[in-house]
């Protein structure tokens, strides 16, 4: 994975410099350890960065799993269910339309 590789890169990196500040903290002068903490900062926000669009890609394949998933094959009791539904449409407009209706003369008169 890409981004895997780029922040192993970058954390290794900040690790690095921030061994020198440590290391050599007495040597430097106060203008490079300062270029040095804003570097460590940069690197810090950049990983935050891939961090949250890493998440934000985990997150968008689980939804789309999520709604792909159903669509692909019902469970046994939501078959059941959507059968039992069509039966009571079914029965409900047979209920209100009735196929004969019996009238006679006699009704009529």
């Amino acid at each position: 994975m890409v981004l895997l590789e780029i922040t192993r890169i970058f954390e290794r990196r900040r690790a690095e410099l921030y061994n020198l500040l440590e290391k050599r903290k007495d040597e430097l002068k106060p203008e490079l350890q300062h270029q040095i903490y804003g570097a460590m900062n940069e690197i810090d926000i950049f990983l935050k960065t891939i961090e949250y669009y890493k998440e934000k890609e985990t997150d968008h394949e689980m939804n789309r799993a999520l709604l792909v998933g159903p669509m692909i094959k019902d469970d046994l009791m939501t078959t059941i269910m959507k059968k039992v539904s069509k039966f009571k449409l079914k029965k409900k407009e047979s209920d209100h339309h009735p196929h004969h209706a019996h009238h006679t003369h006699k009704d009529h008169d």
